[in-house]
């Protein structure tokens, strides 16, 4: 057996006397079916980066002495999901697709502008900071406050209120705010019409 090969026999080694249970297994069955041990090296390697980056990507938020899940990480969208398969709502690729792009979209692009058809024209848009009195206006359209409404992966701790003809997402946008954003239901399709936010 050369040298190297040796060396990485011997890490396999180690690492199953000092890894999870789930990850001896997974070893031992890449050993048994005859995989070079380098080349399962370099695959345990690369798919511990793959998790690593993912969990840099949507870090959790630490607020109040509680941590908060990103609403981007894969649990929390499946979370999400399956809020929306259960409650049977109507188009549900449309809402799904609505909540993924107002949570982890990048503000530009095909998501961005999918959001400004689901705008409605003229939108409710309600805030709350603490010690003032909460401001309630009818604004209009515009790019600009799509982009304030899309999380682009800063958004926490989301929930789903949904209903018959309204579903309401709401998330923490950072340590002092929570947001929610309304869709509703309006002759045969969904609207975002209405935008809340309250803040410490």
């Amino acid at each position: 057996m050369p040298s190297s090969t040796m060396r990485c026999a011997a890490f396999l080694s180690k690492s199953c006397n000092e890894s999870s249970i789930n990850k001896r297994v997974i070893i031992s069955i890449f050993l048994r079916r005859g995989f070079n041990p380098c080349a399962i090296v370099l695959l345990i390697g690369a798919t511990l980066s793959i998790s690593v980056t993912a969990a840099n990507k949507y870090p959790s938020l630490n607020m109040h002495g509680s941590t908060y899940p990103n609403a981007c990480s894969k649990p929390e969208q499946q979370v999400l999901r399956q809020a929306i398969l259960k409650a049977k709502v109507q188009k549900l690729p449309a809402v799904w697709r609505a909540v993924q792009a107002l949570l982890c979209a990048p503000r530009t692009g095909p998501e961005h502008a999918y959001l400004g058809s689901m705008f409605a024209k003229k939108i409710k848009q309600k805030q709350e900071d603490t010690g003032s009195e909460p401001s309630h206006e009818v604004v209009a359209r515009t790019d600009e406050l799509i982009d304030r409404t899309m999380a682009a992966g800063e958004a926490w701790d989301a929930n789903l209120d949904i209903e018959v003809d309204k579903i309401r997402l709401q998330y923490f946008p950072n340590e002092a705010c929570v947001r929610s954003v309304t869709l509703s239901y309006r002759q045969t399709k969904w609207v975002i019409d209405e935008i809340d936010e309250a803040c410490d």
